[in-house]
This record gives structure tokens, sequence and C-alpha cells, in this order.
């Protein structure tokens, strides 16, 4: 796969948030894991809140 300068790339951010290889039990509501304390447990970029739309890989921007 090419990947040039500017291209979008676009992730399904509801499989991500709902894998469980990222964040266990993902149906369960455990919104004590986006705490401050546990944020080393959460893989970097995994996490999108507000549905982020693009991710630079030094940058994150939301739609909000």
């Amino acid at each position: 796969m090419l990947i040039r300068k500017g291209m979008q790339i676009e992730t399904p951010i509801y499989a991500a948030h709902h894998d469980p290889e990222f964040f266990p039990d993902p149906e369960e509501f455990r919104p004590e894991r986006f705490l401050k304390e546990n944020a080393s447990n959460i893989i970097p970029f995994t996490y999108r809140p507000f549905g982020g739309k693009f991710m630079p890989l030094k940058t994150y921007q939301t739609r909000c």
C-alpha cells in the first residue's frame, strides 16, 4: 500500500473502541479506564474521542 503525502486515511473508530485487544471488556461501562492515572494503560492513538476525523503522525484534530 502506498500512502502519498496529504492523503487522508480513515479508520473505523467504533471497531477500535470495541476491540478487546485495545480495551479489555469493551462492552462493559468502565469510565475509570480513561482517568489520568490509567492513561499509561491506553495504547497510543487507540482512543479517539469526539469522532476524530484525521490524525497526522504528530498532531490530532477533532471535528468539534
